[in-house]
């Protein structure tokens, strides 16, 4: 874990542990595990599929989103999306009320008057 003298500070509402970026005392290695468990800000990690992955089970373990923004081959800036009772909905959607279809699709391979002729 990487933190000066140790301790890691916890911001509840980002789900990222701020450390100062201090060489002296921080001693951050490359991570090269996909099942990383501790997310810190300026984290190195050994390839675009660890991050992803590393972010893929921290999203799933702490319940929130995550997009990325594609601006480099070697970065990638992620920002997290904010929580849905943040979000800014208008009223006229929300009273909104959405019905299954009425009609329910058979499974299976249709019959044989219903396929095209060819």
């Amino acid at each position: 874990m990487c933190g000066p003298d140790g301790i890691d500070i916890v911001d509840t509402e980002s789900l990222v542990i701020n450390v100062p970026n201090n060489s002296d005392n921080m001693n951050c290695d490359i991570i090269t595990n996909a099942k990383h468990k501790v997310v810190l800000e300026d984290q190195v990690y050994k390839d675009k599929g660890t991050l992803k992955a590393v972010m893929t089970q921290y999203a799933i373990d702490h319940r929130f989103q995550w997009k990325t923004n594609r601006s480099s081959q070697t970065c990638i800036p992620i920002r997290p999306l904010p929580d849905q009772n943040d979000w800014n909905v208008p009223g006229y959607i929300k009273d909104q009320i959405v019905q299954p279809p009425n009609h329910k699709k058979l499974p299976g391979r249709p019959s044989k008057k219903y396929r095209d002729k060819t």
